[in-house]
């Protein structure tokens, strides 16, 4: 059996994912214990905008959005097929796997 772990974890602008924003995803692929992908990106809000207070939580400033922030939907077709159907891990995951599903990355049969 391939052990096949995807290590997931997204910031966004708020609780829920039908009105706010990811501002970063960031994930580690592994199979059998090898790494096979990384993935980082810095994304611009297209719900709701980025507050002082969710800047001085998770660290990402307007200034770096403007600088290298790109909109998530353009990294839907790269993200999907590099977390696949493994295993998505992360702390309070759910909360991440909403976010994906409702931007459109079909996660919802992954472990």
């Amino acid at each position: 059996m391939t052990k096949d772990y995807t290590f997931l974890d997204l910031e966004t602008t708020g609780f829920d994912p039908k009105k706010d924003s990811i501002i970063e995803v960031s994930f580690v692929r592994f199979k059998n214990g090898e790494k096979v992908a990384e993935f980082d990106r810095v994304c611009t809000p297209d719900k709701s905008g980025l507050s002082d207070f969710v800047a001085g939580l998770t660290g990402i400033s307007q200034q770096e959005i403007d600088k290298v922030g790109v909109t998530f939907a353009s990294l839907a077709e790269e993200i999907t097929p590099l977390i696949g159907d493994s295993v998505i891990i992360g702390h309070n995951i759910d909360f991440d796997i909403g976010y994906l599903i409702e931007n459109g990355i079909p996660v919802e049969n992954n472990e």
